[in-house]
């Protein structure tokens, strides 16, 4: 199955047997092109080898935002993912992963299950989070679909504006917007991925250094137990990473403690 992606993505970016040192314009594939935007971004999230399994970590802040009131800082947000991926015949990829995080105080890294409310001085709860082991089919319809709830989701990483090229960087639009009602909503994603330009075009390459920075705007959750109705702000960056290894020491020391086994994901069937 690694050779079938593997010729996938000889296909797709053109079977070049090397890099050049300087990339000009006119020898880069179109990235407007579905084919190729799905691709990149299978590279960019995991990896065009379906055996193999990467983590990628994130940290940021949320705050609160109440009408009439400054910005509240809330708590410091973290995660971790473990992630495989399986490009498909119709041009689709189906991403597998597991995603796990929790809260620290405020531009910290001291993890916190409880805190108080900044707005009502009442201790509350922060629960881990844990989305367990899922997947999504990115479609190169700019659509992709939560398994098993079949939950739609809108991208806008489709067509010529969702993507562009600065020196030996690709940038990529990966901005959701949830289509169906559910809770915390309404809820919108904005996304923006980096790779290296260079290993994305390599064929040799299957998995991309890459990073990521993302904002979200969602309501508050009950279990803030805010006094009256507003919406969380989150602003966060992450990247990739070669192993666990090169994770930060503290998110290590969570991985071992609580979720020794993240990265234990079952292969993906064709």
């Amino acid at each position: 199955m690694a050779l079938i992606n593997r010729r996938s993505a000889l296909g797709v970016l053109g079977g070049l047997a090397a890099v050049p040192p300087v990339l000009a314009r006119t020898e880069l594939p179109d990235f407007g092109q579905p084919a190729t935007i799905m691709l990149a971004l299978q590279k960019m999230l995991a990896s065009c080898d379906p055996a193999e399994t990467v983590l990628s970590f994130a940290a940021g802040r949320v705050y609160g935002c109440l009408s009439g009131r400054p910005p509240i800082p809330l708590f410091g947000t973290h995660s971790v993912a473990a992630c495989r991926a399986l490009a498909r015949d119709d041009g689709t990829f189906v991403l597998r992963q597991h995603i796990v995080g929790f809260r620290t105080s405020f531009g910290t890294e001291t993890i916190v299950d409880r805190m108080r409310n900044p707005v009502t001085q009442q201790m509350i709860d922060l629960p881990l989070t844990d989305y367990g082991i899922g997947e999504i089919v990115y479609g190169a319809n700019g659509v992709f679909v939560h398994l098993p709830d079949g939950n739609r989701v809108q991208l806008g990483q489709g067509g010529r504006s969702a993507w562009t090229i600065d020196g030996d960087v690709l940038a990529v639009n990966d901005d959701s917007l949830v289509a169906q009602q559910g809770p915390n909503q309404p809820k919108v994603d904005v996304v923006t991925r980096y790779a290296n330009l260079r290993e994305i075009v390599d064929p040799r390459v299957m998995s991309a250094n890459s990073w990521f920075s993302f904002s979200a705007v969602d309501p508050f959750r009950p279990w803030l137990k805010m006094p009256e109705p507003g919406f969380q702000l989150w602003h966060v960056a992450g990247r990739k990473v070669g192993g666990g290894s090169a994770l930060p020491v503290y998110i290590q020391k969570f991985i071992a403690e609580r979720f020794p086994r993240l990265r234990d994901l079952p292969p993906i069937e064709p």
